[in-house]
């Protein structure tokens, strides 16, 4: 038994993958997505069937992992599932053909997708003032070894990570849309940036043995390391607001080589 769910840029719902699974008796849950999309999309799925994410094979559009209960978690591209199908399958290569078109202008819309009613209404800047307060509000309650710039960039906030004889560590911390909207990352508005034309120190490698590989903790993107701060879905604003300042706490931690770190 084979359950698809296709996706190409909305999100996982509430119940995604976990009910899927517990609906399996036996069997595999494969979702197709966009090439661009497969890294933080898998880092998700993993997480939320509570499975460690195992190591990329060499072709990565194509993912799968066995679950607790034994059944198979996959993940493919809508451009590698595609290939294959016209490859195998002569008679259908037109109907084929033509869903590779949609896969494509589907990825060439990402910049300006068709408007919907939903997205006009009054929820959608009422979430980004919502997301600018909690990214104002953490920077003032963060721990006393982070220091907030006088001057706002873009939609946040310059950071400095300050130690005991240290030199400062600069980083940006806010929305950053740009990597919300490309869906190759995982999916959080809030991102912290270190590196690149931000200057100051920046402890590279102790960033990347704490990514590990995992987009979820940290990666590079071009000179910069960035590390996405999840938000949970359904929480209260206080706790979420708690919980980005604790991200902040443990990223300073990293980027400090001081495991001891506290507010005080």
């Amino acid at each position: 038994c084979v359950l698809i769910e296709a996706k190409f840029w909305a999100g996982l719902t509430d119940k995604q993958p976990e009910a899927y699974l517990e609906r399996l008796r036996d069997g595999v849950l494969l979702f197709v997505a966009p090439a661009s999309r497969v890294e933080a999309l898998w880092s998700e799925l993993c997480e939320r069937a509570r499975v460690r994410r195992p190591p990329s094979p060499e072709r990565v559009d194509v993912k799968s992992v066995r679950t607790h209960d034994r059944k198979l978690l996959m993940l493919i591209s809508w451009t590698h599932l595609l290939d294959r199908l016209e490859s195998g399958d002569r008679h259908c290569r037109a109907e084929i053909q033509q869903l590779q078109g949609l896969a494509k202008w589907m990825d060439d819309q990402e910049e300006f997708p068709p408007l919907r009613l939903d997205e006009l209404a009054p929820e959608t800047p009422r979430r980004l003032r919502g997301l600018e307060r909690l990214v104002k509000e953490a920077t003032d309650l963060a721990p006393k070894f982070v220091e907030k710039g006088s001057q706002q960039y873009r939609l946040g906030w310059r950071l400095y990570f300050k130690g005991i004889g240290q030199d400062a560590v600069h980083a940006w911390f806010g929305i950053d849309l740009e990597l919300w909207a490309q869906g190759k990352y995982p999916n959080t508005p809030i991102w912290l940036r270190f590196g690149g034309s931000w200057g100051g120190r920046t402890p590279r490698k102790a960033l990347e043995d704490w990514g590990r590989g995992d987009p979820t903790r940290c990666f590079c993107k071009g000179d910069e390391i960035v590390v996405p701060i999840k938000l949970e879905t359904g929480d209260e604003y206080d706790k979420v607001l708690h919980a980005v300042v604790e991200r902040l706490r443990d990223v300073g931690r990293i980027v400090l080589n001081d495991p001891e770190l506290t507010q005080e």
